[in-house]
């Protein structure tokens, strides 16, 4: 993969495939917040999965390159492209990729990439090197910055029983009366996917913390007639 010329062969086939009907629907969704090209996620994965096969020999340098490069590209398919990547090649990640991932959750932040980056990207990073999670997670905690603080929330969402319910406790302490929508919404996400395996610690953490009705009512979703085992 060479950064620049894959960028390159990637603008010229997206441009082919704009279509200003279906971007401005996209920007609509999404509060007008970016400008699209108006290219449906299956076309545009298969566009780039195309682009992808004529490029060998990847390196961490290209990688982290080319999503840096996607990240500053004005329509927000390539930020979707950048994320499609990453996790594409995540088998090369080093242990310095977490920063490349951290500058991608507070760029040009939304819900669509951030969930994205937290689920698939810091998710799969913190199983490769658990050693990062207390450092990484004790900052982004104290942040700010509130998609860094949902980044803490719900990279764990993939993996069930492997799930730190602890760490997750503790977070949600930290935030449960705060008043940001998203963050709100990730407390109660997390909870609802960890109820899929331990709908007791669920009502535990509720019981114990004073939630925020939106954050109890998303964790609850799929819990109300759930039958506790211990």
């Amino acid at each position: 993969m060479k950064a620049h010329h894959l960028y390159q062969v990637l603008q010229s086939e997206f441009e082919q495939n704009r279509d200003p009907v279906i971007a401005e629907g996209m920007s609509q969704y999404m509060r007008k917040l970016f400008q699209f090209y108006g290219i449906p996620s299956p076309i545009r994965v298969d566009i780039t999965q195309k682009a992808l096969i004529g490029f060998k020999g990847e390196s961490i340098d290209d990688l982290n390159s080319f999503v840096e490069l996607c990240f500053q590209g004005i329509e927000r398919e390539w930020q979707y492209t950048a994320v499609f990547v990453l996790t594409k090649y995540k088998k090369i990640w080093d242990e310095k990729t977490v920063e490349l991932i951290e500058n991608c959750i507070v760029q040009k932040s939304w819900w669509d990439t951030v969930d994205l980056l937290a689920s698939q990207c810091v998710g799969y990073y913190f199983l490769k090197y658990p050693q990062q999670i207390q450092t990484k997670i004790n900052t982004w905690r104290h942040s700010e910055n509130i998609w860094l603080n949902r980044t803490c929330l719900i990279f764990q969402l993939g993996y069930k029983q492997q799930t730190d319910h602890k760490l997750l406790a503790s977070l949600i302490q930290q935030y449960a009366h705060s008043n940001e929508f998203f963050t709100q919404k990730a407390i109660g996400w997390s909870l609802r996917q960890l109820g899929k395996h331990r709908a007791d610690i669920v009502f535990d953490i509720i019981d114990n913390t004073e939630l925020k009705p939106l954050s109890k009512r998303e964790a609850l979703k799929h819990l109300k007639n759930k039958t506790l085992t211990f």
